[in-house]
């Protein structure tokens, strides 16, 4: 029986294919998320803490050689790094897709291509800003409500 480390060298070695479609709906989500920069939010069911619900923002999708599962590689928001999820154990949060990354990268999977240019994250702020003004607007209905 070999150990970690020796699978895990022989499974970097094996050499990567890159997964454009797929049939699978998770993957199909995933592919989407990588053309348009979108964050995901999932449970992954590996790694050292099983279970744990994340927001990643996928970069690509491959296969290794020599192996049957399909394998993300992705921005991890929990643990603020690049990381590879193995597909069949993602899991779905809803709601599946949460707002643009808010870390700002140079790296080519959220560059414009036609200009250049780096998206930053803007998406959450939008989202707390709409959720305050909601609540605001609630609070003058009730309070004005009570006032006549």
């Amino acid at each position: 029986m070999i150990s970690n480390d020796e699978w895990l060298q022989r499974w970097q070695d094996a050499g990567q294919v890159t997964v454009v479609t797929s049939r699978d709906p998770v993957a199909k989500l995933l592919l989407e998320a990588c053309r348009t920069g979108d964050g995901v939010d999932i449970i992954y069911f590996g790694g050292s803490t099983p279970g744990l619900s994340r927001v990643i923002c996928p970069r690509r999708l491959f296969k290794v050689k020599g192996y049957d599962s399909i394998y993300v590689e992705a921005y991890c928001r929990a643990r603020g790094a690049d990381r590879v999820f193995r597909l069949d154990k993602i899991k779905l949060s809803y709601p599946k897709y949460v707002a643009t990354p808010t870390h700002t990268t140079t790296t080519s999977w959220q560059t414009n291509q036609s200009s250049g240019r780096t998206r930053t994250g803007t998406g959450c702020l939008i989202y707390v800003i709409v959720a305050i003004l909601s609540i605001l607007i609630l609070l003058a209905i009730v309070f004005g409500a009570l006032g006549t």
